[in-house]
Formats: C-alpha cells, structure tokens, sequence
C-alpha cells in the first residue's frame, strides 16, 4: 500500500511539472507569433519600396521620360536660383537699412560729443583762471605778512592751507566786496579802483579770447582726424563685403553654365571641338551678360552703398569703358545668333530622338 501511494505521489508530481512545461511552451510559441507577424509587416513593407524603386529605375530608363525629368530638374534649379538672389536681395536692404541706422546713431553721437567738449573745455579754462587769479592773490597776502610781522589776522604760514580756506569762501568774497563798494561813500583814487577790479599781473582780454578759440580749433582738428580713419576703416569693411558678394555671384553664374552643359551634352563637345579660345571668351562674355541682366538690381545697390568719392571714380571710369562697350555688343549680338542657331540644332536632335 505504501509503495502504490508513493506511486501514486510521484505520478502527480510529474503531472504538474509537465503542464507547467506546457504552459511556458505556449507562451513561448505565442512572443514567436507575435514576432512573425513583426516580421511579415516589414518585409512587405521592404518588398513595396523595392517595387516602386523599381518603377522609378524603369521610368528612368525609358527615354520618353527622360527629357520630362530634365525639364523638371531646370525648372526646380532655375526655382532655388530665384529663392536665392530673393534672399540675396533682402539681405542687402536689411543690410543698407541698418548701415543707415548706425550712421544716423554716430551722427547724433559726434555732435552730442561736440557740444559736451567745447563746454567741458570751457568749464576748464575757467577753472583754470580762477585758480591762479587765487594763487595771486594769496601771494600777495604772503608777501603783505613778511612786511608787517606784527598783526592782529591770523594768517597761516603754508600756501596751500590758505588756498584750501579760500576756495569755499571765494564767491561769498566777492558778493561782499561788490556790496561794501557800493556802500562806501567816501571818493577813491583811478588806481585804487584798477587795482580793486583788476590784479596787477592780468592778461588782455583778447589774449585770454585767442588762446580759447586755438584751444577750440585743436579739439576740432582732434575730432576731425578721428572722423577720418573712422571713414577709411568704414570704407574697407565695405569693399571686402562687395568683394564677398561679387564671388558669390560668379560662383552662382558657374553654377548656371554648368546647368547648361548639362542639358545639352553634345553642343559642349562641338564647342570643345572649334577651340579652347573661343569658349573662355564667350563664357566671361556670358558672365557680364548674365550679372547685367539678372543681377543689375543689386549692383545698384551696391553703387548707392559705396562712398561719394567711389562713385566718382566710377562715372569717370564708365566714361571711359563706353568705346569698349560697342564693341562688346558687337560680338554678343553675335554669340546670340550663334545660340539660336544651337537651339535650333537641339530642337531637330530631340525630334529624331
């Protein structure tokens, strides 16, 4: 009896291990579904981009469709070269509007600066007259007390200390002075009264007024050579920025000519064929053309923001370039006709093909 209950217990035993086997198992099985599913989702969506990859190879292929996507790849440059020179243009306004902002800012300063100097230098001089008609005067009262040593004033022996007690009480000084003369009614003497209005060692107005006015014209020669190098450093940082715009623009013209042999293929190679002289002529003839036709807009601006003196050398400069420019359009009324007559060709090239 015993042997069969342990039997028994052992068979129950092996049961639940088996079904909880069973249960892992089918989890298992279930992340495997879940994870197939995963994987049949991506392969097609792999297999769908590979059949319209395909297609497009096709399309590509075909040379009905090639001359469409030629037409749209110009048409989406000629779009981005027309986005660019829009930005290019905005940019220069925004640039010209501020120049013209810090200028008008620089102005108002220089005057402001102008206006505070010649105060500040009067207030100086002042200063300065003041302070040595005191020293003077103090000199005199020094001199006064060597002769005289008995008295009842108390008048110390050092300069300064006499300075320092009669600069605070110079204007009350003199108020009072002003007022005694008045109430004294008693007749004084021609040079009492010079003596009193004016001290011995004075210098002429006039003199006092010519060494004002060269103070004042020093300050403005000063001003005026801080005025110039600011104007020359004013005029370099603007020719490096039209010499920064001009490279642009050529690279953007390269980048049109390029665009061009692109297109037609086979015209590069008669022109190679006639002489390498001849193309680099006609492609900076091509460039002048291009930068006066799509670009006249912003040279204008930059002629209006460059300095007087520039566009004066220029007008001379253009009088001069007229004769060359017959000439010019001379040879470009014949490039013209020599591409018309390209065109032409390319027209019956793609007919045939």
């Amino acid at each position: 009896m015993k042997r069969l209950i342990n039997k028994i217990k052992a068979l129950t035993m092996d049961e639940i291990d088996l079904r909880n086997e069973i249960i892992r198992l089918k989890k298992r099985a279930s992340v495997y579904r879940e994870e197939n599913q995963m994987l049949k989702v991506k392969v097609r969506k792999l297999s769908s981009q590979m059949f319209k990859k395909d297609k497009e190879i096709e399309a590509l292929l075909n040379p009905k469709q090639i001359s469409n996507f030629r037409k749209v790849f110009s048409e989406r440059s000629v779009a981005i070269i027309s986005q660019l020179r829009e930005e290019n243009e905005n940019l220069e306004k925004q640039l010209n509007e501020k120049n013209s902002i810090i200028k008008k800012l620089q102005d108002n300063l220089k005057i402001a600066k102008c206006y505070t100097s010649s105060e500040a230098l009067n207030k100086k001089n002042k200063f300065n007259r003041n302070s040595d008609l005191r020293k003077e005067k103090l000199q005199l009262i020094l001199n006064l007390k060597e002769k005289d040593p008995v008295s009842n004033c108390f008048t110390p022996d050092d300069q300064q200390t006499l300075i320092e007690m009669s600069e605070p009480n110079s204007a009350k000084d003199e108020s009072k002075g002003e007022t005694c003369r008045i109430k004294n009614s008693s007749p004084e003497s021609d040079l009492d009264r010079t003596e009193l209005f004016y001290p011995r060692n004075n210098k002429h107005e006039e003199i006092n007024y010519l060494e004002d006015h060269f103070l004042d014209l020093l300050t403005e020669v000063d001003y005026l050579k801080n005025t110039i190098s600011i104007i020359q450093s004013e005029q370099l940082k603007t020719k490096h920025v039209l010499e920064n715009k001009e490279d642009n623009i050529e690279k953007l013209v390269e980048e049109i000519e390029y665009l061009k042999l692109i297109k037609n293929p086979k015209i590069q190679n008669s022109r190679n064929s006639v002489g390498s002289a001849k193309s680099h002529i006609r492609s900076k003839k091509e460039k002048q053309e291009i930068l006066k036709k799509l670009y006249g807009s912003s040279i204008k601006h930059k002629k209006d923001f460059m300095p007087k003196f520039i566009i004066i050398k220029e007008v001379s400069s253009n009088t001069e370039n007229k004769s060359t420019e017959t000439s010019e359009k001379e040879t470009s009324n014949k490039q013209n006709e020599e591409k018309q007559s390209d065109n032409k060709e390319e027209d019956s090239e793609a007919e045939t093909y």
